[in-house]
C-alpha cells in the first residue's frame, strides 16, 4: 500500500527541482473555513507555485501550478476586485465594434 504522506508532496517538494519548500516561507493568500490558497517560492530553484487546498464531501481537494508571479505579484492579484460581468459585456461590445488594428490598441506604451 503506497505511503499516504506521499501525496501531499506536491506541498512539501518543488515540483520542478524536487527541493524542499521551506514552511516559514508559505505565503498565505486566502484562507477561508472550506478553502485555503498559498504561495510558496523553492529556495533551491527560485521556481514559485500556488496551492489551492478545498474541503467539501470528497473530503481534500488539492490543485498545486507553477506560476511566473513572485510573492509580491501573487498577493496584489488576489487582493484586486474580480471583473464582474457588467465589465466582460462591455469589452465585447468594444471589441466587437472596433474596426481599428486591434494589436496597436493592446500594445505595451
Amino acid at each position: 500500500m503506497k505511503n499516504r504522506n506521499s501525496n501531499l508532496d506536491f506541498l512539501s517538494k518543488c515540483s520542478f527541482c524536487g527541493g524542499d519548500f521551506n514552511a516559514d516561507k508559505l505565503t498565505v493568500l486566502e484562507e477561508k473555513p472550506q478553502k485555503t490558497i498559498l504561495h510558496a517560492t523553492c529556495p533551491q530553484c527560485q521556481t514559485s507555485s500556488i496551492f489551492f487546498l478545498s474541503n467539501n464531501q470528497a473530503g481534500i481537494v488539492t490543485l498545486g501550478m507553477v506560476t511566473d508571479l513572485d510573492e509580491t505579484e501573487v498577493a496584489i492579484k488576489f487582493s484586486s476586485q474580480a471583473v464582474n460581468a457588467d465589465e466582460v459585456l462591455d469589452a465585447h461590445q468594444f471589441i466587437s465594434g472596433y474596426k481599428g488594428d486591434f494589436l496597436k490598441l493592446i500594445e505595451k506604451s
